[in-house]
């Protein structure tokens, strides 16, 4: 009798648990979860698979453009354009909340900084911004200064 009694509030323990455990994991689904930490520039990397918003505009698209500018228009989309977006307004689908990204296309940003200093940015970063000096060359670091000079004309 006493081994009954034992196994019944054994049972009753463990559905009580079951029903504390069950009804903290849903009052746990109903809030809204914020994040543990800030963006940081080591979250900076390339996607698995290429994004189509990021891929170099097709040549019929841009005939005007030759070699060289599309090789730097395809270095832009795939190292800058997720936070500057492709338009260069600083508006890209992965900028960090909150970060304030220049509008390229502003004549008070490019008259603000000369090449050299646009170069040491890019490679070396700033802030939130990362260095892409480890995975570009001088060839690249040139052509990304280029390509953020070019926002100008529009």
């Amino acid at each position: 009798m006493l081994g009954s009694a034992c196994g019944a509030m054994r049972a009753s323990w463990w559905v009580m648990g079951l029903v504390c455990m069950c009804a903290s994991v849903s009052a746990g689904c109903s809030r809204r979860v914020t994040p543990t930490r800030d963006w940081q520039p080591s979250d900076h990397g390339q996607p698995a698979a290429p994004d189509p918003q990021r891929m170099p505009q097709a040549a019929e698209e841009a005939p005007e453009q030759g070699g060289p500018e599309r090789a730097a228009d395809a270095l832009f989309n795939m190292s800058c354009a997720s936070c500057h977006g492709r338009d260069g307004r600083g508006q890209g689908p992965q900028r960090p909340p909150g970060a304030q990204i220049p509008d390229f296309s502003d004549p008070a940003f490019q008259s603000a900084r000369n090449d050299v200093q646009l170069r040491t940015l890019i490679r070396d970063g700033r802030g939130l911004m990362p260095g892409f000096g480890k995975q570009l060359n001088e060839q690249g670091l040139d052509a990304l200064v280029a390509r953020v000079r070019r926002f100008a004309a529009r």
